[in-house]
C-alpha cells in the first residue's frame, strides 16, 4: 500500500515539472486523497512542509498544551501526586472551566481527560524538579518537621444530614466550624442540624446578599423543606422564610458550586 510520504514524494515531483493547468487537476487530486486544506496541500507540494514534520510539530504542541493544563490542575489540587491527580482530573476540568479559570481546546481536552497516573507525574516532573529546587525530600527529619506544623483547617464534605456521627469527637467542640451548603431549603435544615450538634456553628456565604448576587445561576430545589428551624440567626431565618414561602421564586436554590470565586475568595479574605 502506498504510504501518505510516497503519495507526497511523487505527486510533488510531476506538480513541479507540470504546467499551470497541469498543476490544478494534480492539486484537486492530492486535497481528494489528503483531505488537506487547498493551501496547505499546495506548500507541501512545494516541499515548503513535510508531512512527517508536520505531525511531530503538531503533537509536540498538543504535548506542551497537556502538560500546561495539567500544571494547572495540579495547582489547583494543591500538588498532589499523580495517582491522587488523576480521579481529581474530570471534577476540576469541570468546575474550573464553569467558573472561567480553564479554556481548554476539544483536543486538549480529551488528553487531559485520557492521561494516565503515570503520565500525568511524567509531564509533571519538570514543574515539580523547578519547586523542589531538582531535590528530593529526605526521610526523617522532614517528616519530623511536617508532623510539627499544626492543621489549620480541615473539610468535611457531603455530610449533609450526618453530623450526629460526628458529634463525639470531642475536639470539634474546641474548634471554630464553618457550614457552607447550597442556598435552599435543606441546605438550612442542615444547618439547623448541625447546630443540634455544634452549638456554635457558623454559616458561611447563606445569606441574601450572596442569593441575590448570583441571580443568573438560580436553580430549582425538587422538593422544598417548609417546616420551621429553631436553631437559626435572625438573618438565616429570613433568608429560610424567603425561600420555603417561595418569595423569590418557587423551589428556588442557588448550589454552592454556582458562587462565583471572586465572590468566595473576597469573603475570605475578609476573614471568616
Amino acid at each position: 500500500m502506498t504510504t501518505r510520504k510516497d503519495l507526497v514524494e511523487a505527486l510533488r515531483l510531476r506538480y513541479r515539472s507540470a504546467a499551470f493547468s497541469e498543476r490544478i487537476k494534480i492539486l484537486d487530486e492530492f486535497v481528494a486523497l489528503t483531505r488537506y486544506h487547498r493551501k496547505h496541500a499546495i506548500h507541501v507540494l512545494r516541499g515548503e512542509f513535510s508531512p512527517a514534520i508536520e505531525v511531530r510539530l503538531r503533537n509536540r504542541v498538543y504535548d506542551e498544551a497537556v502538560a500546561q493544563a495539567l500544571t494547572v490542575l495540579w495547582e489547583a489540587a494543591d500538588r498532589v501526586c499523580g495517582k491522587r491527580l488523576k480521579p481529581l482530573i474530570p471534577m476540576l476540568v469541570d468546575a474550573m472551566e464553569r467558573h472561567g479559570h480553564l479554556d481548554l481546546d476539544p483536543v486538549i481536552k480529551t488528553k487531559v481527560l485520557q492521561v494516565s497516573a503515570a503520565t500525568v507525574d511524567r509531564v509533571l516532573g519538570a514543574a515539580r524538579a523547578h519547586i523542589d529546587g531538582q531535590r528530593k525530600r529526605r526521610n526523617g527529619a522532614g517528616s519530623a518537621i511536617r508532623r510539627s506544623i499544626p492543621v489549620r483547617a480541615i473539610v468535611v464534605f457531603g455530610a449533609g444530614y450526618g453530623w450526629a456521627a460526628l458529634a463525639r469527637a470531642a475536639w470539634l467542640h474546641r474548634c471554630r466550624l464553618h457550614n457552607w451548603a447550597d442556598i435552599d431549603t435543606h441546605g438550612f435544615a442542615i444547618l439547623d442540624h448541625l447546630r443540634g450538634c455544634f452549638p456554635h456553628a457558623a454559616s458561611f456565604l447563606m445569606d441574601v446578599e450572596t442569593l441575590l448576587a448570583h441571580r443568573s445561576h438560580w436553580g430549582e430545589e425538587p422538593e422544598p423543606a417548609r417546616h420551621d428551624l429553631s436553631r437559626l440567626t435572625t438573618e438565616e431565618a429570613d433568608v429560610y422564610d424567603d425561600l420555603r414561602f417561595d418569595r423569590h421564586q418557587p423551589r428556588l436554590r442557588l448550589e454552592q458550586e454556582r458562587v462565583g470565586f471572586g465572590w468566595l475568595s473576597a469573603q475570605l479574605h475578609r476573614g471568616l
